[in-house]
C-alpha cells in the first residue's frame, strides 16, 4: 500500500472555481468559462427552464458531479480522495482541466451518463461503466493516480477544514 503525504492547504474559491464545502468538490464558475470563449447562456437549451439565468451554473454543477463520480468509481478510499481533491494544491488545475474537458464533451456529444448503452438495431448492449465519459478527461486524470483502483493511505492534516 502506498502512502501519500504533502503540504496540504485549505480548499478555496477563486475566479476559476467555487469550492462547495458541504459536497467536498470544486465547481467551475460560469464567468471563468465565458472568459475562455464559451457562452453557456447561448449554448444551453433553456426553453421552459424556470430560471434560465441559473442554467449555466446548474450545468457546471452537473459537470463537476460527473467528474467527481468518475474519480470516485475507482478504488475504495472515497474519504481520502475527497481530502486529496480538496487540499492538494497540485490537483486544483487538474480538476479544473478535467471539468473543462467534460464540459466540452457534454456540450458536443451529450451526456453519456444518461445513456443506456443499447444499440437496438444491432441487438447489443454496452454497460454504462464501459462508456468512457471523455477520452481527454481520462488522459488528464490517469497520470495523477486519481483513477487508481488499489489501496493507498494518506497522511492528512487534521487542522484543515475541507
Amino acid at each position: 500500500m502506498s502512502t501519500y503525504t504533502k503540504d496540504w492547504q485549505e480548499p478555496f474559491s477563486d475566479s476559476e472555481m467555487e469550492y462547495k464545502q458541504s459536497e467536498h468538490r470544486y465547481v467551475l464558475k460560469p464567468s471563468f468559462i465565458t472568459e475562455h470563449g464559451v457562452d453557456l447562456s447561448a449554448e444551453l437549451e433553456t426553453t421552459g427552464h424556470p430560471e434560465p439565468e441559473l442554467a449555466p451554473k446548474q450545468f457546471l454543477d452537473r459537470v463537476s458531479k460527473l467528474v467527481y463520480a468518475n474519480i470516485y468509481q475507482y478504488g475504495r478510499n472515497k474519504d481520502d480522495k475527497q481530502f486529496m481533491l480538496a487540499c492538494d494544491p497540485d490537483l486544483r488545475p487538474i480538476i479544473r482541466d478535467a471539468m473543462i474537458e467534460r464540459m466540452h464533451y457534454v456540450l458536443e456529444s451529450d451526456d453519456m451518463s444518461t445513456k443506456a448503452g443499447a444499440i437496438v438495431s444491432q441487438g447489443t448492449r454496452v454497460e454504462t461503466q464501459d462508456l468512457i465519459p471523455s477520452v481527454t478527461e481520462e488522459m488528464i486524470l490517469r497520470p495523477t493516480g486519481l483513477l487508481h483502483r488499489g489501496s493507498f493511505r494518506i497522511i492528512k492534516d487534521d487542522t484543515l477544514e475541507y
